[in-house]
């Protein structure tokens, strides 16, 4: 994180972390409520979710496509980031040389 200066009574100026403007916890008004904290979680708990099902489907694709019989291809979801697409095509076409 950055520092910024701050007052200090006794001391006159003493430097300060505060964190990053990217930290999601970081409340521009002070402290979040509980119900604004909630929801900030529900939401982190909804993307993970998401990401959790993305990344189960890819392992998933992954799997059938190197179990199969040399010579066949697998059908390749569109979802799939197109590095994945890439290494099963290269990987399968390797088998076939």
């Amino acid at each position: 994180g950055s520092k910024i200066p701050v007052l200090d009574d006794k001391q006159g100026i003493a430097v300060q972390k505060v964190r990053s403007p990217s930290s999601k916890k970081l409340a521009t008004c002070g402290s979040q409520t509980s119900r604004e904290k909630k929801l900030s979680l529900l939401q982190d708990v909804g993307r993970l979710k998401k990401k959790l099902r993305d990344e189960e489907n890819i392992h998933r694709v992954l799997k059938q496509a190197f179990n199969r019989p040399v010579g066949t291809l697998p059908r390749l979801p569109p979802y799939l980031p197109p590095n994945v697409s890439y290494t099963i095509l290269c990987y399968l076409w390797s088998l076939r040389q």
